[in-house]
């Protein structure tokens, strides 16, 4: 009687892990602890666990091709005390949008933000 093949599931509840942090451990991926990599590549190695070709092929093409990620951090300045109208406020902003765009980001001012704060 054949026994059915492991996968990623199965080996994670015998290892009492994520299936991906099993995901992680069979990519050497440096964002498991090495200890925890050795352990789940040796389960993996003892329960014959080979990845299925197609689906291999098609979580490569995601990771590689998937939809660009976004970052957002949303900044409220809330006007606490009169700024000089030399345009301290401005330039704040203007240096919230310049590090922005050293960082590879973009910053978007929110007219009247100060009003809901």
């Amino acid at each position: 009687m054949r026994t059915s093949r492991p996968t990623l599931r199965s080996l994670a509840a015998e290892a009492g892990v994520s299936a991906m942090a099993v995901s992680l451990a069979l990519r050497n991926s440096p964002e498991l602890a090495p200890r925890t990599r050795a352990r789940l590549r040796k389960l993996a190695r003892i329960r014959g666990y080979r990845p299925d070709p197609t689906i291999a092929k098609l979580m490569h093409h995601l990771r590689v091709a998937g939809p660009e990620r976004s970052q957002a951090n949303i900044c409220g300045l809330k006007q606490t005390f009169a700024w000089p109208s030399t345009g301290e406020a401005a330039a704040t902003v203007v240096g919230v949008g310049t590090v922005g765009q050293v960082r590879g980001t973009q910053a978007v001012p929110i007219a009247g933000l100060a009003d809901v704060l």
